[in-house]
């Protein structure tokens, strides 16, 4: 039994939070984020929402060499990006390990901006910690099965109890 529990807990997957806070980003500017994978790959799960400014922000994920190139203003390559917004969500596997950087920009932003980021780094298996929920059909009809159930036995008790307090002398 505590070799399977071991092993439930080796596997299960971990969420390490980078970062939740929220960030100033003026108009035509951008930074990082660096994101070090030295030990295991992971998946990098990262979310902005515009607080206040006009959208045009977005995420990408490069590789350390080339955020090296785009501060230079040389060529580059992203490994994902989102499409500039007022909102998005970025969500990448990351097989190799190494030094990456997060750069969030707003350069095509029409005014300073403020959003809050979050960016979390996923060990395991993603899919597991994916909130799911049931259809509203299904909801109904354990909310029903759920209450009938609550009577029933509450009915069966109180014919009990009932039956007891007549029969005590």
């Amino acid at each position: 039994m505590i070799p399977a529990v071991l092993l439930l807990l080796a596997t299960a997957p971990v969420r390490v939070t980078l970062m939740d806070e929220v960030v100033e980003l003026p108009r035509g500017e951008w930074r990082t984020l660096p994101i070090m994978l030295h030990q295991q790959p992971g998946t990098l799960d990262c979310g902005y929402r515009v607080i206040r400014g006009k959208p045009g922000i977005r995420l990408a994920l490069l590789p350390k060499e080339d955020a090296n190139a785009l501060r230079q203003g040389l060529p580059h390559a992203e490994m994902a990006a989102t499409p500039p917004g007022d909102r998005g969500q970025l969500r990448v596997p990351i097989r190799e390990l190494g030094e990456y950087e997060l750069v969030v920009d707003n350069r095509e932003g029409e005014s300073d901006a403020e959003l809050q980021l979050t960016v979390s780094l996923i060990f395991g298996d993603r899919a597991a910690l994916d909130v799911r929920y049931a259809s509203p059909r299904r909801r109904i009809v354990v909310a029903v099965a759920s209450l009938s159930l609550f009577a029933a036995v509450a009915a069966y008790a109180g014919v009990k109890l009932r039956k007891a307090m007549d029969t005590r002398p």
